[in-house]
């Protein structure tokens, strides 16, 4: 009797893997925390660069407090499981809109605005809804959001000030003036040591992805820059400026109050708050898209996510935070690292949290160059470059698309680029839902192909006035046309009649494509 005998190198006990998915879990949490970290405090800089000094002294605490809320609340419901959240550099812009038209205080109800979008979207099941979006707008309102952020973190990356709006052309004019005045400094200040901090900041990322050693993979450039550009200011003793910290980490939480609620708000609340849940939203599901490609597994529940992503929104937004949304950078590395489950954005969540609780010292050794040199990274890391580059070969209306958000993103703002780009966008798929193809191989024969609509009537008829003068048969084929309305049929139709009383003779050839409603 064989009783079977297994194999040493197979383990089928169910505990076993299950402890060994918790380890990968917990590394993976790990190296998503120490990604997530200058994103966090680079993207909390930028975002309160408001009139309100105390919105800047806790930027630091609110930036890891909203990692945290995203890796830990939103983690933990997420319809993408391998899917990490929290502060992205796609919704700066919006955020310093709002808060320089709203203030700190009316800007939680925008936000509460934006989670309660999310969150009746996903309810409603609208999820598949913001799928339905030309990838040009959507690559070009990422592209135009990079260029914002690079363009104000130049200026913070040599300590100055941007426009405070968030205007992508005034921080462009204004960069020449700003640079001369950091290359040559007057002697009270040290813009110069900024310049020089950014730059070799900037250098060690772009070093760092191409020569980083096999074995520290796993660790993220801009967090090695970032480590280097501190301990480089802290015993050089470098004059620039470093985060500030004010307060407990209590004090960096902005609870809504009812009381504060202002009334003559609510349109611009309203505005705001839609557009942060929007852009939010669609940001979201492409990175949960980008995250179901990589891991070929089970495709996401979008309106799951929408909901996961809604709630947390709503909590940030009462505890005084920032946007949060589906980043795929930290997806990614989350998803490389060996990530099984939803665990390692829960604990990445934990381990920032830790940090803004214990050690908040080490926050206010780093200086604001440095994050603004992540920044400025990330920022033209956005620009769709390789985009650009097929749709120049591919389709050039979807290159014009691009162009139109990116541009209008920068010189104007986010809501005009996305606007105008979807106008153009539904422009483009009007002409070619009525693109027609009119060929004559010979004075007695006219073939069409493409969509026949009553907007190519007057083109119909400048062929008719061409072909007064034809033998004594005339073939029309219409084979090729894939779609004909009522108002083209009638004109064949009349054209068919009149020529017939002439008394000469018109063949008709009729599409395979169903359309009966020309009789031969």
């Amino acid at each position: 009797m064989n009783t079977g005998t297994m194999d040493p190198k197979i383990n089928n006990n169910p505990a076993t893997q299950l402890d060994k998915n918790y380890l990968s879990d917990f590394m993976a949490s790990i190296v998503v925390f120490l990604v997530a970290l200058p994103l966090c405090l680079g993207i909390a800089q930028a975002c309160a660069l408001s009139t309100d000094p105390e919105d800047q002294n806790r930027s630091a605490q609110v930036g890891i407090l909203t990692g945290a809320i995203g890796g830990i609340l939103v983690g933990s419901m997420a319809g993408c499981p391998l899917q990490v959240s929290g502060p992205a550099a796609g919704l700066v812009v919006l955020v310093l809109a709002a808060k320089n038209q709203l203030g700190v205080a009316d800007f939680g109800w925008a936000m509460a605005v934006a989670g309660l979008f999310q969150l009746l979207s996903g309810i409603f099941r609208f999820g598949a809804l913001f799928r339905a979006i030309s990838p040009a707008v959507i690559h070009g309102m990422l592209s135009g959001i990079g260029l914002l952020i690079a363009l104000s973190q130049l200026h913070v990356l040599m300590d100055h000030k941007p426009d405070p709006t968030g205007n992508g052309l005034k921080n462009m004019l204004a960069l020449p003036g700003v640079f001369l005045q950091s290359i040559i400094p007057s002697s009270d200040t040290s813009h110069d040591d900024a310049v020089l901090l950014g730059l070799i900041t900037i250098g060690i990322i772009v070093l760092w992805s191409q020569f980083q050693p096999r074995n520290l993979k796993w660790l993220p450039g801009p967090l090695v820059a970032l480590a280097i550009a501190t301990l480089i200011v802290v015993f050089a003793h470098m004059p620039v400026k470093r985060i500030q910290l004010e307060g407990s980490l209590w004090s960096a939480f902005h609870f809504l109050e009812l009381g504060s609620f202002n009334s003559a708000s609510i349109p611009l609340i309203l505005r705001h708050g839609l557009a942060i849940g929007f852009v939010a939203s669609a940001e979201s599901l492409l990175c949960a898209s980008a995250v179901d490609t990589l891991t070929r597994g089970k495709p996401s529940d979008n309106n799951r996510e929408l909901i996961a992503q809604g709630i947390g929104n709503a909590a940030s937004g009462l505890l005084g935070l920032l946007p949060i949304t589906g980043v795929i950078v930290r997806s990614s590395a989350n998803i490389q690292s060996g990530a099984t489950s939803r665990a390692s954005a829960i604990f990445h969540g934990i381990w920032l949290l830790g940090l803004v609780m214990f050690a908040p010292g080490f926050l206010a050794l780093i200086p604001t160059g440095a994050l603004a040199s992540v920044l400025v990274y990330t920022g033209f890391r956005l620009v769709d470059f390789k985009f650009i580059k097929i749709m120049a070969k591919v389709d050039r209306g979807e290159l014009a698309i691009f162009m139109i958000t990116m541009v209008l993103t920068v010189v104007e703002d986010l809501l005009v680029g996305v606007v105008f780009g979807f106008v153009a966008a539904m422009a483009k798929l009007l002409w070619n839902l009525t693109k027609l193809h009119v060929s004559k191989q010979n004075d007695n024969r006219i073939s069409f192909s493409g969509n026949a609509t009553f907007l190519r009537l007057p083109q119909l008829d400048k062929i008719i006035r061409e072909t007064n003068a034809f033998s004594q048969e005339l073939t029309i084929d219409l084979s090729g046309i894939s779609h004909m309305d009522h108002g083209f049929a009638e004109a064949i139709k009349t054209w068919r009649a009149r020529i017939t009383e002439t008394g000469k003779n018109i063949v008709l050839i009729l599409p395979e494509t169903g359309i009966t409603h020309i009789s031969r």
